[in-house]
């Protein structure tokens, strides 16, 4: 449940064990390698191009056993490859693609044919015949009804004749003569009338003749390529060789690729990288079989980036995918996927707010898990949050809606009633202020875990003065409105203080910036106390803050002394002294102390310190609409129902419709709640991660750090035997 601890490594070898040593590191898979990140390594070969291909084409042939899960091989089996045998293979089958992708232009090239000339089957005539006329020249054509009466014009002036053929419901096919001295004329005239001239001048023979011989050559050539897929079908072993051949092959050139960018010397490799500290005695078995491997744990440089990789227990780990789509954390800081799960996964479910739909997704991932291993994280994460939706539609009245009230299943009904907490449509202020209570605890806890990541890293006093005051201010304000206790009003103004005056922090300015802030936060006790928000001991405050200005002035003249500073300070001290026994005025006292913190050039520093801190606190009423955003959950749970409900009330409407009524109902109910679930769960997938990304991290979290992420085998279609 944290950042696992990693070790930087030094390895030298003989280049003689190179190639050996890189595809027993990949084996491993534990060894991140540095300044090379395989993820990013480009893999063109024309090899791994032309498997894929093949396996692509072959799979639409091969049985659907073969095809379901990974190929189990050993590692001596894998090593053992016929490389040469399995080109064979590769050549055979493309010149099989080949065949049938020719086969396949040719049947098309017919059946454009046929599809061209069958509108004129009925034209007995023979087609060569029709050259030999004398006095005309003869056009086939398609003309559109609308436009037929144009080309009966253009014809019925004794320069040509027509008959139709084939009469459709949008389009008349014709037979055309066109007297040989007006042919070019005539011929212009009918396109531009919206004929679509269609050329029969290569073909002899009847039509129907010519469409019979094309029928017998598309039969002769299916049955050509019936025979070629009838042999692809029956090379599941090839097929599986293949896949075998792929992955083999595609880690070898992930070892290729990073033997280049490693350095060398004639006899030497060097590799550099980062391990697990949990791995290294691992590691250490491996190197020891190697007589040739040397190597070293080493420190990483000063401001060095070390890969971060998480170790969550399981259920955590589906989680990861928050960080895995934001960024990982940096080595110093914490990891926050334990400290999210439980608020996302209730995010979540309130977003949705329907036990139906969280049945539905819950089978749904259950199903998909199964069917796609490499979706594991992501699917469990959703299996986890739709189970906590089961509970908040139950809580909340969420059945599909109000399926279960709209159609009376009385005795679903009795059931559902009995979990019902709260109705957020009859009670949606409880569904508001959840909400509200919700955003406020995840802001707090965003400060809290910034203090212990402080305390973790060994570098409190930042966090302690900034989230840790705000820690302070937020609560106490709001339970000081509930309960009224001076104390509370205490504690308010103490973080207030801190704020002002050590929000940004400086270590070698720390003592005056905590005095600073010790005098802020009497001189508002004694504002409180004149103000009777206090009782009357807080008039003690006075002195107390009268003893800490001195004391101020004191420091001040220790990091700067000078003659005139001290004789300045002196009688400042003096001033104040006057008006503690009551014997001048508060006017002169506060000008004299003014006068004195700006003859000291260090206090100019704090001053600017201050306004920062003054300007800080003035940002807090931003965490009035950080709190104010989760009212989202409430909006998208509250939207999720109402158009469940709506569908429910179209369904219930269709059902009195005769004869169609129920048929009709289902698929409203049907095709609705897909939508609705479908669209709703993106939502509220989007949305907790917008509260967690927007509102959440920014109290606490940075990331960008860079995933562990070692050499390892890459596979895809194999499984290899451990």
């Amino acid at each position: 449940m944290a950042i696992a601890k990693i070790k930087k490594i030094l390895i030298i070898l003989h280049q003689e064990e190179k190639e050996k040593f890189l595809s027993g590191l990949q084996s491993l898979g534990i060894f991140h390698l540095a300044n090379i990140t395989t993820e990013f390594l480009t893999i063109q070969k024309d090899t791994l191009n032309k498997i894929e291909e093949v396996i692509d084409f072959l799979n639409s042939f091969i049985n659907e056993e073969l095809k379901k899960e990974k190929i189990l091989i050993s590692e001596k089996n894998l090593e053992g490859l016929k490389k040469e045998e399995l080109q064979n293979i590769i050549d055979t089958i493309l010149e099989k693609k080949k065949k049938i992708e020719d086969l396949e232009k040719e049947i098309n090239y017919y059946q454009t044919e046929i599809k061209k000339i069958v509108p004129f089957k009925n034209f007995v005539y023979p087609l060569e015949k029709l050259k030999n006329i004398k006095h005309f020249n003869f056009i086939f054509g398609k003309i559109r009804k609308g436009d037929f009466v144009k080309l009966k014009g253009i014809l019925e002036r004794e320069k040509g004749f027509y008959r139709i053929i084939n009469e459709e419901k949008e389009e008349i096919s014709l037979f055309i003569g066109i007297f040989k001295e007006f042919y070019e004329e005539i011929k212009s005239q009918l396109v531009n009338s919206g004929l679509e001239i269609v050329d029969l001048t290569k073909y002899s023979g009847t039509v129907n003749e010519n469409i019979i011989q094309f029928q017998e050559k598309i039969a002769n050539l299916e049955a050509l390529k019936e025979n070629l897929q009838e042999e692809l079908k029956n090379r599941g072993e090839d097929f599986k060789k293949l896949k075998i051949y792929y992955d083999y092959l595609f880690n070898e050139e992930i070892k290729k690729e990073v033997e280049k960018k490693l350095p060398f010397t004639k006899r030497c490799v060097f590799i550099t990288g980062w391990l697990k500290e949990k791995d290294l005695f691992i590691f250490e078995k491996f190197a020891k079989s190697f007589s040739t491997v040397v190597y070293q744990v080493i420190t990483p440089k000063e401001n060095e980036e070390i890969p971060v990789a998480l170790e969550n227990k399981k259920f955590f780990y589906p989680f990861e995918t928050v960080l895995d789509l934001y960024g990982m954390p940096k080595p110093n800081e914490i990891d926050p996927t334990p400290f999210l799960a439980p608020f996302f996964a209730i995010f979540f479910a309130l977003c949705l707010t329907d036990a139906g739909y969280g049945f539905i997704l819950t089978f749904l991932s259950f199903f998909l898990l199964k069917k796609y291993p490499k979706a594991k994280k992501f699917l469990t994460l959703l299996l986890i949050c739709s189970i906590f939706t089961i509970f908040a539609g139950a809580i909340t009245n969420g059945w599909f809606g109000d399926f279960f009230d709209k159609f009376n299943i009385s005795f679903l009904k009795e059931l559902k009633n009995k979990l019902v907490v709260f109705d957020p449509f009859k009670n949606p202020l409880i569904f508001f202020i959840i909400s509200l209570i919700l955003g406020y605890i995840h802001l707090n806890y965003g400060f809290l875990l910034e203090v212990y990541e402080a305390f973790k890293i060994k570098n409190p006093l930042p966090a302690i003065f900034n989230e840790g005051s705000w820690f302070l201010i937020l609560n106490s304000f709001i339970l000081y409105l509930y309960f009224k206790k001076f104390y509370l009003l205490i504690i308010f103004l103490l973080g207030i203080s801190f704020i002002i005056a050590l929000s940004r922090f400086e270590e070698r300015l720390f003592l005056k910036q905590f005095v600073l802030s010790l005098i802020i936060f009497c001189l508002l006790l004694f504002f409180g106390y004149r103000l009777n928000f206090l009782p009357p001991v807080f008039y003690l405050s006075k002195y107390i803050l009268l003893t800490l200005i001195i004391f101020f002035i004191a420091l001040s003249l220790k990091e700067e002394f000078k003659k005139e500073k001290l004789i300045i300070s002196g009688i400042t001290i003096l001033i104040l002294a006057l008006y503690g026994f009551q014997l001048i005025n508060k006017v002169i006292p506060v000008l004299a102390v003014l006068i004195t913190f700006f003859i000291f050039k260090n206090n100019w520093l704090l001053l600017k310190k201050i306004i920062w801190g003054i300007y800080n606190l003035y940002g807090g009423t931003s965490f009035v609409g950080v709190v104010l955003s989760y009212i989202r959950l409430m909006a998208l749970g509250m939207v999720t129902a109402g158009i469940a409900m709506a569908i429910n009330t179209i369904a219930f409407l269709a059902i009195k419709i005769p004869v169609v009524g129920i048929l009709g109902a289902l698929i409203i109910l049907l095709i609705g709640h897909t939508y609705n679930m479908a669209i709703n769960v993106l939502g509220a997938f989007v949305h907790t991660l917008r509260l967690h990304y927007v509102e959440f991290f920014p109290r606490f979290f940075t990331g960008g750090g860079i995933k562990f992420m070692p050499l390892r085998r890459e596979t895809k279609y194999i499984k290899i035997e451990t």
